[in-house]
């Protein structure tokens, strides 16, 4: 199964319970968190039976040049989600799958037709700052409220703040940011000739990297798993490169190389 064009996950077997399936589809990038209802037992009145299951988003990601990011807006109550996409390898006589859902994306449906049409960004969610005063132990007054001013919905700005003297971070970690990723550079001179090595990055230790290890070997040794990471990257999504001529299937990182990352 996959959804929102994410990874596909590992086969499921015909017969598996909702556990099952709520671990497959919490196994995929784009998906945080889900319910499968029991599987319903169905016979129609074409003679086809099988089972029914009922699938809700709670938490779902979206996929960003940074990686995949929290979206809030697009779970099964707060927004539409495509349909899920399926690989069947399904043994039977006529044995077949069908995914029906509802988005809310014509006027049809039988909730958007009740709702007013509107054009542009509603805003939901985008984040708000109370900067207040302290009157008393038990009275505070607010002074002002802050907002990003190209702020849209879902950027969750306010989710972290952080005061020093006069000057106040605030942080939106799902705003969509217009930009170039950061960019980080690593030698190595020598060429030594054994040995490893390890790279940290904001409390995270990538795993033991050769001194002749490959650009796949360094990219492999800083992944980890997505929704259980334990390697160096804070996000699924990042590039490793070879710099300063380094033949990549024929030379290695040790051998007056780098790489950027």
């Amino acid at each position: 199964m996959s959804i929102r064009g994410s990874e596909f996950s590992y086969y499921v077997q015909y017969n598996s319970n909702a556990k099952i399936i709520e671990q497959a589809l919490e196994s995929l990038s784009s998906v945080n968190r889900v319910t499968v209802s029991s599987g319903r037992k169905f016979q129609d009145f074409s003679e086809k039976s099988g089972a029914l299951w009922m699938i809700t988003f709670h938490s779902v990601n979206y996929k960003t040049d940074y990686g995949w990011m929290r979206d809030p807006g697009g779970s099964s109550s707060g927004g539409n989600l495509s349909p899920l996409e399926v690989r069947s390898h399904l043994i039977g006589w006529n044995a077949n799958y069908k995914v029906e859902y509802v988005s809310g994306a014509g006027k049809m449906d039988t909730q958007a037709q009740w709702k007013p049409q509107t054009i542009g960004d509603d805003g939901v969610r985008s984040g708000q700052v109370t900067v207040l005063q302290k009157i008393s132990s038990e009275q505070y007054y607010a002074e002002s409220f802050l907002t990003a001013f190209d702020h849209s919905s879902n950027d969750d700005f306010g989710w972290s703040v952080s005061l020093d003297n006069l000057f106040l971070a605030v942080g939106a970690p799902s705003k969509k940011v217009n930009g170039n990723p950061e960019q980080q550079a690593l030698t190595c001179n020598g060429p030594p000739t054994n040995g490893t090595f390890t790279i940290q990055f904001r409390g995270y230790t990538s795993q033991t990297i050769k001194y002749n290890s490959t650009v796949q070997d360094i990219l492999n040794a800083i992944l980890g798993p997505y929704g259980n990471t334990s390697n160096i990257h804070p996000l699924p999504a990042i590039k490793v490169e070879a710099i300063e001529g380094w033949e990549e299937k024929e030379d290695f990182f040790c051998k007056n190389m780098a790489i950027r990352c």
